[in-house]
Parts: C-alpha cells; structure tokens; sequence
C-alpha cells in the first residue's frame, strides 16, 4: 500500500513538473536526475532504512517521479545515442551524490541526536 500511496504522489509531481515546465528531453532528464539524487541520498540516510520507508519513499515515490519510458521515447524520437548516455552516466553521478549526502546527514542527525 505504502509503494502505491507513494508511487501516486511521484506520478503526480512528475506530472505537475511536465506542466510548469516544457515536457521536453531536458525536462525528462532533469526529473531523472532529481530522482536519481532523491533515490541516493534515501538509500544513504538511516532514516529510510526501514521497510515501510523505502517502499514508499525509494520505491514508490521515487519510482512513480522517474520515467525511463520517457527517456526511451525520446531516444526513439530522435534523441541522440551520446545524450541517452549522458543522462545515464550524470544518474549514476547524482545517486552517488545524494547517498554521500544522506549518509552524511545521516551521521549528522545522529550526532545531534547524541547530544540531547
């Protein structure tokens, strides 16, 4: 249930970022890359770490936000091999970004929590 609450909400926002902003290549990309970081720094922090967490949050919120579909039919589309790889290789970058500021954030919060 929580994959699927989840899953609405990033459905929904990629949505609603489709339609603040041009549904274009860049568009689709910038949600991916923004997922990609949201996934990391969820799989890095120890907050998420529980099941019901990363069903929602990982799985659903962020699986519902990023679209490869998208990505796919774009490259269909006419997009180029050289940005499809791009785009990949900067979501491998940005994951790794946001687990080491998770895990950081972690290590943080659990100093403060130390000091209460």
């Amino acid at each position: 249930m929580l994959t699927f609450v989840g899953g609405a909400l990033g459905t929904f926002f990629r949505w609603w970022l489709g339609t603040v902003i041009d549904p274009s290549l860049y568009a689709v990309a910038a949600v991916n890359l923004i997922g990609a970081f949201a996934i990391g720094f969820f799989n890095g922090h120890r907050y998420f770490h529980t099941d019901a967490r990363r069903a929602f949050y990982a799985v659903g919120f962020c699986g519902g936000f990023t679209t490869l579909s998208s990505m796919m039919l774009g490259f269909l589309d006419g997009a180029s091999v050289l940005f499809v790889i791009l785009e990949t290789l900067a979501g491998i970058g940005i994951y790794l970004l946001g687990r080491l500021t998770g895990n950081v954030s972690s290590a943080e919060s659990g100093k403060e929590a130390d000091l209460a």
